[in-house]
């Protein structure tokens, strides 16, 4: 089958057209885009990549034990990476973005594009329909004025990260729904399944009261889905919200590892589930939930990071799912355009018709702009076996 026999590894940084005030990163301002790449050889030249959103140079000191994981593995050794990537975990390394790299090597092996390789039975699927996922927790007024920019792309829904002034977000809810209809698709992040900060004082998270509260002032406006309404391990607390609201409950983007996941859905916190499958434990993990949301009729749609390797990965595994919400999109006007979020490819992930191309090369289907490589970024680490 293959042995991956080497590997270097890459970190990006391109400037921002202006400072990203990320909904993530509450009081902070982001002025470079960072992602880490992973490229990967078999003994017989099989090249397979992967890659990751950073915040900065994070994982400036982990080549050396990407290279303990990797090298001489076999590519369908999932089993034997999936052990290595736990027991680093217990070192405080989260290394599960590099998993889909086995996946990227199986497909180009296989012939088969990620999702045919998941979904055998599957016939071609060329494009799935978006919706614009935006970044920024931005003042009414302001998302307003950007709005008109956002729609001539032609996204078919709209995700929103507001601000938590009940007040504040229900005007912006109602001039929404006044300027393009009480029928287009209407999504919220609350962004309280995770809550960093910069240099304003952490924000105090909401107790099960002040979610309903929040729930009962947005339901008349009738969205798709609240998402990250209550901490993401608040599990019980999901699932009173899930009861007593009509609104669907999303979430499970920052959770890692099917144990984290198998409790949502014992104890039916959960309508939608959104993994992102660089994240949450890996290809692999992304899929069992897939499988789990067909067999309880539940629903999936994978919450890519605003980056590109991300979004290609997420991209195969929702068209390799029977039942659709739309698919996310990263955008925001002015700051994050496509060419910005995926620097690192070859080609930038474009929408045309609110709708994305669903790549039909082997495996993943990432093809590396080398120039970018060379002009942004900086290998961290090379390593062969002799």
């Amino acid at each position: 089958m293959g042995q991956v026999q080497k590997l270097e590894f890459y970190h990006l940084e391109i400037p921002y057209p202006r400072a990203l005030r990320s909904h993530l990163w509450r009081g902070s301002r982001q002025h470079t885009h960072c992602v880490d790449i992973l490229r990967v050889w078999t003994e017989d030249g099989l090249e397979g990549v992967a890659g990751v959103g950073a915040v900065g140079r994070e994982r400036q000191g982990q080549g050396a034990l990407l290279e303990r994981l990797l090298l001489g593995l076999r590519i369908d050794d999932l089993a034997g990476l999936s052990m290595r990537l736990r027991e680093v975990m217990h070192w405080g390394c989260h290394l599960e973005w590099v998993e889909p790299v086995l996946w990227d090597l199986r497909g180009k092996r296989a012939g088969l594009p990620l999702y045919r390789l998941l979904a055998p039975e599957k016939g071609e699927v060329s494009e799935v329909s978006v919706y614009c996922s935006t970044l920024e927790r931005q003042e009414a007024d302001t998302r307003l004025a950007s709005m008109d920019a956002i729609f001539s792309g032609g996204y078919q829904a709209l995700r929103l990260s507001l601000l938590h002034d009940i007040a504040e977000d229900v005007r912006l809810l109602q001039e929404i729904r006044r300027r393009y209809g009480e029928d287009f698709p209407l999504m919220l992040n609350v962004d309280q399944g995770y809550r960093a900060w910069g240099v304003e004082p952490p924000p105090p998270g909401w107790k099960l009261a002040v979610a309903l509260d929040y729930l009962a002032a947005v339901e008349p406006f009738r969205l798709e889905w609240i998402e990250d309404i209550a901490d993401t391990y608040a599990y019980d607390d999901l699932s009173v919200l899930r009861c007593e609201s009509e609104v669907p409950i999303a979430g499970g983007q920052k959770n890692t590892g099917w144990h984290e996941f198998k409790i949502f859905f014992e104890k039916g916190s959960l309508d939608i589930y959104m993994p992102d499958a660089t994240m949450a434990g890996g290809i692999e993990t992304t899929a069992q939930v897939m499988d789990a949301c067909f067999q309880r009729d539940l629903h999936f749609s994978p919450s890519p990071s605003p980056n590109g390797f991300s979004v290609q990965t997420n991209l195969h595994l929702y068209a390799a799912w029977p039942r659709k919400y739309l698919f996310a999109y990263p955008f925001e006007p002015e700051v994050l355009p496509p060419h910005i979020r995926d620097v690192g490819l070859q080609r930038p992930l474009i929408v045309q018709d609110g709708k994305l191309r669903v790549p039909q090369e082997p495996g993943l289907g990432i093809s590396l702009d080398l120039d970018q490589l060379e002009r942004y970024g900086v290998c961290w680490h090379r390593a062969e076996i002799d």
